[in-house]
């Protein structure tokens, strides 16, 4: 009997060390196919809509919503001042279409230290003296599901000599909410 525990006891041994030299039986690739389901849509019902209805400096070509501050613009100006601060509000209009609240950013191709362009946030269509939140500086701000929040733009030129503005804004969008996120005002 003794022989016989040791021999069971031996082969168990035996069949350990050569698991452990082995592995485990779990596997270290995979290949599948899944099936994915994307709609490309317009702006103005993309998950993070942009929406250019409410401004005659906003229009959507292609599907792609544009600031024009030129002639080409619904305005009947030619372009912004210059040696001038201008702003332009509700030129844009935010709408989370999503499921959850995000946090938003706004970063511009602006490659001037002057800061001549900005973006301001604001959860309501901005009329005059209303308290607007600046965006373009770094600052993320929280768009709960179903919200919008309208977007105000503004050149800098009273007091620099800035040639080239921006010809791009980037809309950066995560649903994890960063801690120094803030609320449009």
């Amino acid at each position: 009997m003794a022989n016989r525990r040791k021999f069971i006891a031996g082969l168990g041994a035996l069949a350990t060390g050569s698991a452990a030299a082995m592995g485990t039986g779990a596997f270290s690739f995979m290949n599948a196919q899944r099936t994915v389901s994307v709609n490309v849509t317009g702006d103005s019902s993309a998950f993070l809509g942009i929406e250019t209805s409410q401004s005659k400096y906003a229009t959507e070509s292609g599907g792609t919503a544009e600031i024009t501050l030129n002639s080409d613009s619904n305005g009947s100006g030619d372009g912004i001042n210059a040696n001038a601060d201008t702003r332009f509000d509700n030129v844009l209009v935010l709408r989370n279409n999503g499921d959850r609240d995000v946090s938003v950013s706004v970063t511009d191709n602006d490659d001037n230290v002057e800061d001549v362009f900005q973006v301001w946030v604001a959860d309501s269509a901005p009329t005059t003296g209303a308290s607007l939140t600046r965006i373009d500086n770094g600052t993320t701000f929280i768009l709960g599901e179903g919200e919008a929040a309208h977007l105000s733009v503004g050149t800098f030129l009273r007091n620099n000599a800035a040639t080239h503005l921006p010809d791009q804004l980037t809309f950066s969008v995560d649903s994890s909410i960063p801690n120094d996120a803030v609320e449009p005002q």
